[in-house]
């Protein structure tokens, strides 16, 4: 069975509705471990030896977030900046060659809202580029990013809680095999 490092970056995981559905989903699971790095990082001092380790001992590093102004909570961006050192993960070493990066995100507009012609003019792919060539230049493989849009939203696009357990029950599934 694949070992999975989830990463969760959510600065208040217990008023949120979506990444604590996802999270709750997956968290029995037998080969997945999950950090929450706001609860373990409260004044954004990272123990870089131990993030590191944990990086090397998982074949796939899951970083789960809610999408803030196109981007990733500050403390993602910290991790990335104290964990990926040259030496380690890039230059000489690249200690997570061959390792897999997966963004699963929660969104709050639609996904017409991340289109070309919607209201963020982007897609979720182009706004993730920095996280994707990050990966690569680590020679980390990029997997497909998990969206789940409608988080935020009124209206029409905005999910049910049907439409939200079937996203963590899929989560599940794949984080199972």
């Amino acid at each position: 069975m694949t070992s999975v490092l989830l990463n969760l970056f959510h600065p208040s995981l217990a008023t949120s509705r979506a990444n604590r559905a996802l999270v709750d989903a997956v968290r029995t699971l037998p080969n997945v471990t999950i950090r929450d790095h706001y609860a373990l990082y409260p004044d954004g001092v990272i123990d870089v030896p131990a993030e590191q380790a944990l990086l090397e001992s998982h074949d796939v590093h899951i970083m789960q977030f809610p999408f803030y102004w196109f981007s990733s909570p500050a403390l993602f961006k910290a991790w990335q900046d104290q964990i990926l050192q040259w030496g380690w993960a890039f230059g000489d070493r690249q200690a997570l060659k061959g390792k897999s990066w997966r963004i699963v995100t929660t969104l709050g507009g639609t996904q017409g809202d991340y289109a070309p012609h919607g209201l963020a003019g982007h897609s979720v792919d182009e706004i993730l580029l920095p996280v994707r060539l990050t990966a690569s230049y680590c020679a980390i493989e990029w997997l497909e990013p998990v969206c789940v849009f409608g988080v935020g939203a009124d209206g029409p696009g905005a999910i049910t809680d049907e439409q939200l357990d079937e996203h963590a029950q899929a989560y599940r599934a794949a984080l199972s095999s």
